[in-house]
């Protein structure tokens, strides 16, 4: 059995949907992660004809068989700024301006009203050598009055570089990051995994996963994006080692869980029955 790579049985117009979500085809993403973990042939398989099919099913070379579902945990907020950034819908060019200028605002930001007004800003700025050197908070105690009228449109970060040569007149929109310290917070992390499984759209999964009977593997697939508290998304960024050291409180329905970063992206950890806690990428069994 050829591993590494899923069968897509969704057809064309849900495979081209969900490839242009904020996070790319994070079914597919799944099905993927999930292959070359487990040695097993994975279909996604849910086309929306007919009664409501798990989004996965897996198939092993030793008969064994198991479904899957996959939720992305994410806010409206966070998945239309970030469809915009990966779009480049953000970034304007304009003959006004002659800097080369970058901005960074949260996604709660009135962006339509924003670039209605920026250019103006922008250019009044130019014209009185206003210019910030370098992203960073904007400080209101020394900030001039541009960068202020900024702020007050919700604009949390602003560098120029006057000397942009061909890339004069471009405005590149910086996405606001997730932060906070370096320090890896496990216990943070379990409470909000614990949360999550009890919340609707979580349920929701699992009950799918309960209702396909049969002595089979269950898997639920979270995908995260940086909507999630800070601790939830360092864990899984690719630098940090740690694993989170519980089981996860998992009801019958299902026997397996996955939780990746789907943003950067970061790295994936999953939960087996059989040895608990493990960083996926380095128990790759397929290509």
């Amino acid at each position: 059995m050829q591993t590494g790579f899923p069968v897509d049985l969704r057809g064309e117009s849900i495979a081209r949907r969900d490839h242009a979500g904020p996070y790319g085809d994070v079914e597919m993403k799944a099905a993927r992660i999930i292959e070359r973990a487990t040695g097993a042939q994975v279909v996604l398989q849910d086309d929306n004809v007919g009664p409501p099919k798990p989004d996965l099913r897996l198939e092993y070379g030793d008969g064994r068989r198991g479904i899957g579902e996959v939720v992305t945990v994410t806010d409206p907020a966070r998945a239309a700024e970030t469809m915009a950034f990966a779009h480049g819908g953000l970034d304007i060019v304009d003959d006004n301006l002659r800097w080369q200028w970058w901005i960074t605002a949260p996604a709660r930001v009135d962006r339509r009203r924003l670039r209605e007004v920026l250019v103006p800003v922008l250019a009044d700025m130019e014209v009185a050598g206003e210019r910030p050197p370098a992203l960073g908070p904007i400080n209101m105690a020394t900030a001039g009055p541009g960068v202020l009228r900024l702020l007050d449109l919700g604009v949390t970060e602003v560098a120029a570089n006057d000397r942009a040569g061909d890339q004069a007149g471009h405005v590149r929109w910086q996405p606001e990051g997730a932060g906070g310290t370096l320090e890896v917070d496990i216990e943070a992390f379990h409470v909000w995994l614990a949360a999550f499984l009890a919340k609707p759209l979580a349920q929701s999964k699992l009950n799918k996963l309960a209702g396909v009977p049969g002595e089979i593997e269950r898997h639920l697939f979270v995908g995260v994006s940086w909507s999630a508290p800070w601790p939830v998304v360092r864990l899984l960024d690719r630098e940090v080692d740690a694993l989170p050291f519980r089981e996860p409180a998992l009801p019958e329905s299902a026997s397996h869980l996955w939780v990746w970063g789907c943003e950067l992206p970061g790295r994936a950890l999953a939960w087996w029955p059989e040895c608990g806690w493990l960083d996926v990428q380095r128990h790759w069994l397929a290509d």
